[in-house]
């Protein structure tokens, strides 16, 4: 989708893929490549002039140098607003023209593809935050309007970039990328579930469905995927698709599990408590035995209070489906 002019490389790999960072480049060219060739010079990832074509300069599996304190977790495109279709303007104020037609189109295309390559969710990023999400804009990591404790993308104070009429336009390029995803046309993805969908999504799942068996006209189990399909089903559920971001070492720091990740360390996690209480219960034998206590009732009441306390964790951890039964 993109032309691709490989020019200077930080050649630092890329450490998460947290956002998709929106500049405005202050230039009438056509092409960055020549002027981002200049060793030193703030590199982005893509350039998008006025007639909605895409540039590239820097594989997106290393960072780019566009945003200072983001460019770890940040791909970045910048945008022409000089000449062509756009009017004169003050290029030391914020009146920065609004994107052409063909550069929102281009920037939903690139997000919707960054969201299927990288994973960059398909929402406004609030802010320049460690660990924030989504389709960010420039100015978002400049004072003023970096919040408290959010990351400096820039340390020219007063930046505006990409512009106020820009930044009205990233909802629009946001809705844009979901529908060339999701194929739902603008507006929020988030749909209720209805009755009808339970049955899709358990097959899709579990690859069976229960109906009425040829042999015997009775209720069985019938196979509606194949294995491999079944197999592609359960890495897009355990896999990259699906990460959360975690405070694991408790020192600040953000790392991503996969969901599987999370199930085997629960899991481990579950062993380890499993083995510490049978060893608390040899414990309490032996200390039962030793002080003439009835050492199998000591270790029935304390798995009875085991289970209670499991019981109630269990329900303050349960995460209930809800189902729209207005929609069907």
């Amino acid at each position: 989708m993109a032309r691709y002019q490989p020019g200077q490389r930080n050649c630092i790999l890329m450490a998460a893929y947290r956002r998709y960072g929106l500049h405005t480049a202050v230039s009438s060219a056509s092409s960055l490549y020549n002027y981002f060739a200049v060793s030193g010079r703030a590199t982005s990832h893509f350039y998008i002039p006025a007639d909605g074509s895409v540039e590239q300069y820097i594989d997106t599996k290393f960072r780019s140098t566009a945003h200072l304190n983001g460019n770890h977790d940040t791909i970045t495109v910048e945008t022409q607003d000089i000449g062509g279709p756009f009017p004169k303007w003050n290029t030391n104020g914020s009146d920065v023209p609004a994107w052409t037609k063909q550069q929102v189109e281009a920037l939903a295309k690139l997000g919707a593809w960054l969201h299927r390559t990288h994973g960059i969710r398909l929402q406004l990023c609030p802010n320049s935050k460690p660990g924030s999400l989504g389709f960010a804009y420039h100015r978002q990591g400049i004072d003023p309007w970096r919040v408290s404790g959010g990351e400096f993308w820039s340390k020219a104070r007063g930046k505006v970039c990409p512009g106020d009429r820009r930044v009205a336009q990233i909802p629009q390029i946001v809705n844009r990328s979901r529908q060339l995803v999701t194929g739902v046309a603008g507006g929020d993805t988030d749909v209720a579930l209805t009755k009808a969908d339970i049955p899709i999504i358990q097959e899709a799942v579990h690859g069976m469905k229960l109906g009425r068996s040829d042999n015997t006209g009775g209720l069985a189990l019938q196979r509606v995927m194949t294995l491999p399909q079944r197999a592609d089903v359960a890495g897009a559920i355990l896999g990259a698709k699906y990460k959360e971001y975690v405070d694991e070492k408790g020192d600040g720091t953000r790392d991503m599990r996969t969901v599987a990740d999370i199930l085997f360390s629960t899991h481990a996690n579950a062993l380890q408590v499993k083995a510490q209480l049978a060893g608390l219960t040899e414990v309490l034998k032996t200390l039962a035995t030793g002080q003439g206590l009835d050492a199998d009732e000591l270790v029935t009441r304390f798995g009875a209070k085991v289970d209670e306390v499991f019981r109630e964790f269990v329900d303050e951890a349960r995460v209930e489906l809800v189902v729209d039964d207005t929609q069907g």
